[in-house]
């Protein structure tokens, strides 16, 4: 039998509404007050957040964003360069600052937004579904995705990622649990976002999450979307368990991993995703010398 996920993006909003009438609640907290209101808030997140340049580091792991994004899940090269520690990354460029900037201020902002959102879910569900007669038992936050699985361990060894929110919950006498990333987005950024229809989820998105939840152990999963310019605009769009999805994650990096062992590149499979792939003048550099061969 199906298992429904909880509405978590519904209870948010809810949560908000609910908390609306308090003004001192609605200047701190609330994520439409009005557009200076709003702008304000951007601020004091930009301030809190935005930090100076520093490498990311490169452990030979892939990470599960990756793996699952546009670049990474048509291109096993692309993964080959992430998981070969290839190339220290550099700071920017003068000429590059404030591009780099502007991306960073994206990060920051949605990164302190899904923080300051773990504080209310735990209370959101509860007076949400109270009534209903389900009981929220356990909430974790950044929650690894290898966490207490000593039989995963070898695939620890290839995949890293945390899941934004994993939580249990008893319904009707059963134990479930939940797995929900959060995504800070706008109006503009898709044509299938709307009131009356709803989030269309990105394909990578769902496929991140997908990859969670084998290895979590969790009965469903979701993303919700914060919408930055609608009233308490929460919305959520689920996440089935794909049966084998996770195995044939896992047996394909192990296949590029064997390629990294042996400086081997993995095959490349170039289409329209080069256009944003980090490794184009790598992949470029291999592929001369693998003609010149």
């Amino acid at each position: 039998m199906r298992i429904r996920p909880l509405e978590v993006g519904t209870a948010l909003t809810a949560f908000f509404d609910l908390q609306a009438t308090d003004s001192a609640f609605r200047h701190t907290c609330h994520p439409q007050m009005s557009e200076i209101g709003w702008n304000a808030y951007l601020s004091f997140l930009e301030r809190k957040k935005l930090a100076p340049f520093e490498p990311r580091e490169n452990n030979g792991r892939a990470h599960v964003s990756f793996v699952a994004g546009p670049v990474g899940f048509n291109c096993d090269l692309a993964v080959w360069f992430a998981m070969s520690c290839f190339e220290e990354e550099s700071p920017p460029t003068d000429s590059e600052m404030y591009v780099w900037k502007q991306l960073m201020r994206c990060f920051a902002i949605g990164h302190a937004m899904e923080e300051e959102l773990y504080q209310w879910v735990t209370p959101a569900l509860e007076i949400y579904y109270a009534p209903r007669g389900i009981e929220i038992t356990r909430m974790d936050f950044e929650w690894p995705i290898f966490r207490d699985k000593p039989h995963l361990a070898g695939d620890k060894e290839l995949l890293a990622g945390t899941a934004d929110v994993r939580f249990e919950y008893v319904e009707k006498g059963n134990l479930r649990v939940g797995v929900v990333d959060f995504k800070s987005t706008s109006v503009g950024r898709a044509d299938k976002r709307s009131r009356t229809t709803g989030i269309e989820a990105e394909a990578e998105y769902v496929r991140q999450v997908s990859t969670y939840l084998e290895p979590i152990e969790a009965d469903w999963g979701a993303l919700v979307y914060w919408i930055k310019q609608w009233d308490h605009g929460f919305q959520q769009a689920e996440v089935e368990r794909r049966p084998g999805y996770y195995q044939k994650t896992i047996r394909r990096l192990d296949g590029i991993y064997g390629d990294v062992a042996v400086a081997r590149p993995s095959p490349a499979t170039p289409g329209s995703h080069c256009r944003k792939c980090p490794f184009r003048g790598a992949c470029q550099e291999v592929t001369d010398m693998h003609v010149g061969a």
